[in-house]
Formats: C-alpha cells, sequence, structure tokens
C-alpha cells in the first residue's frame, strides 16, 4: 500500500493534473508558465507524497485518487 505522507500543494495539483491528461514537462511547463525545471521539482514532491516512483504510476494514482473534478475544483480555488 501507498504511504502517503502530506497533501500535495495547489500547484502540485495542476502538475497532477496536467500529468493525468497526458502531457509532457515541457507541455506541463508552457501551460504554467514555468520552467521545466521547476515542473521537475513538483514531479519530484508529487512522487514523495503520493509513495510512488515515476510518472506513469502518479498519473495512474491521480486517476485513482482525485476525479478531474476534484482536481479542477483544488486547482480553481487557488
Amino acid at each position: 500500500m501507498r504511504k502517503k505522507q502530506e497533501n500535495p500543494t495547489e500547484k502540485e495539483l495542476e502538475v497532477l493534473s496536467l500529468l493525468g491528461l497526458g502531457f509532457s514537462n515541457k507541455e506541463i511547463a508552457e501551460n504554467m508558465c514555468i520552467t521545466e525545471h521547476t515542473v521537475k521539482a513538483h514531479l519530484t514532491n508529487i512522487y514523495k507524497k503520493l509513495g510512488v516512483k515515476n510518472r506513469t504510476t502518479a498519473a495512474l494514482v491521480a486517476r485513482d485518487i482525485y476525479s478531474s473534478s476534484r482536481l479542477k475544483t483544488a486547482i480553481n480555488a487557488s
């Protein structure tokens, strides 16, 4: 079972949402107006918080844990 240490931040949720939609790091960076380096930092934090080791598993966990409407609500609430 995955060990969830803490909840992702709003920015991490946005990255996770885009990751779940199949966006590349470059596409996520362009969409969020941040650098690819920042995207990678967010992904590293997401992996730790979700207790996963790679982007594929993170995307699958995102789809399982968070419905797209919940992610959108969390992102739009910021």
